[in-house]
């Protein structure tokens, strides 16, 4: 067999394993009794992290009457969840090697200015398989809410359970390993603290394990396993020597970290430290926001944005909050996302729709309206925000 025959081999039965562990943990889940959602909401609705339950709540009524203004992004969502079923799921274990000093079990992703040479969403790295796990795990969610079928909360559970929880497969709760350099570049820093920023794709797992949390596959087991990876992400967040110098950062990095840490929080049941760490992020805001000082970047706004939607659900307003406002003038839902390069945006290009649907309903303004009658007829953002 030849090398490259060799090399190919043993990912293939890693993928089959996968699969296979996949879906013994969606059989295991369902045969377990479901867990009650621990956190307040609407009657009938799972708790959210950062979707308005009073949204949800609306639009699966208005799906349950066949509103036919509503078919074509249902349609959509549908098509897209049908896509992710028969996807295969997503662990950082399929790298073809470890990253230097680490283990499969480790997240690695190259740092955009260490990528001259190398593709950051090639194989070798995770960069791709985290936008992958968040993006397939919460359509699926959004699917199971609408529609009720089973099957796909079964395998976003899976896709869940695989990243977090499973023995074989599950991600160190750490990003000890993203954004690596080189050697040559860092001599021993093969990682870096800006990696924490990639890491914002799990507030989407976590909005998913939210919508999934009523479901017949998501059991008290799966439930605390979920919960127990986020907790010990979470501590190292705040605790590592990369996440305080990432707490330190008063631009973009500083925002996602509030955001995530918030998120986190509410989601493990800490509210406490969502509404500190929302309130704090204020100051980063208005120091990003002062007269005389360039307009944030989209990519600055949706954090922004979702911190407001985060601070919502943990009992804390900050959508009337003047920097928020002064970061939104102008902006429309085409205005470009500019940040540090992502390999990842090629496959889901940064979208402020969503969010900017979420302000103008918070703020009560006609803008939300204005901002309905432009997205398309089958944008997915008609459903959920």
């Amino acid at each position: 067999m030849s090398v490259a025959g060799r090399s190919r081999a043993p990912c293939a039965r890693l993928a089959g394993l996968l699969r296979l562990t996949a879906f013994l943990a969606a059989f295991l889940a369902a045969l377990l009794a479901p867990w009650p959602a621990p956190v307040a909401s609407l009657a009938g609705e799972p708790p959210t992290i950062v979707f308005s339950p009073e949204v949800l709540a609306r639009t699966r009524a208005q799906v349950l009457a066949g509103d036919p203004a509503l078919m074509p992004a249902l349609s959509a969502l549908i098509r897209d969840a049908d896509a992710a079923m028969a996807a295969q799921a997503q662990a950082v274990v399929l790298k073809p090697g470890p990253p230097p000093g680490g283990d499969l079990h480790d997240f690695w992703s190259l740092a955009p200015d260490a990528a001259q040479d190398s593709d950051p969403c090639a194989d070798t790295y995770d960069r791709l398989r985290l936008r992958r796990m968040a993006r397939d795990s919460l359509t699926l969610a959004q699917a199971w809410h609408l529609t009720g079928n089973a099957d796909y909360a079964g395998k976003g559970t899976a896709l869940l359970w695989a990243w977090c929880c499973d023995s074989l497969t599950r991600a160190r709760p750490a990003m000890t390993y993203a954004h690596a350099r080189p050697a040559d570049i860092t001599g021993n820093h093969i990682g870096s603290h800006t990696g924490i920023i990639e890491a914002r794709d799990l507030i989407d797992a976590v909005e998913a394990a939210c919508l999934l949390a009523d479901s017949p596959a998501w059991s008290r087991a799966v439930d605390r396993a979920v919960k127990g990876w986020f907790g010990e992400f979470l501590r190292w967040l705040r605790g590592s020597e990369f996440g305080r110098q990432a707490a330190a950062d008063q631009g973009c990095l500083g925002l996602w970290r509030d955001a995530q840490v918030a998120a986190f929080a509410l989601f493990v049941g800490d509210g406490a430290l969502a509404r500190d760490t929302v309130e704090g992020s204020c100051q980063r805001m208005a120091a990003m926001t002062i007269s005389g000082r360039p307009a944030p970047s989209g990519f600055a706004l949706r954090a922004m944005l979702t911190l407001a939607a985060v601070g919502e659900r943990a009992g804390v307003n900050i959508w009337g909050h003047d920097s928020l406002g002064r970061a939104m003038e102008g902006v429309r839902p085409d205005s470009p996302c500019s940040h540090a390069p992502d390999c990842a945006d090629r496959l889901v290009p940064p979208d402020l729709t969503p969010l900017l649907l979420r302000a103008a309903m918070a703020l009560q303004g006609p803008r939300y309206g204005e901002l309905v009658e432009e997205l398309p007829q089958d944008s997915r953002a008609r459903l959920f925000h």
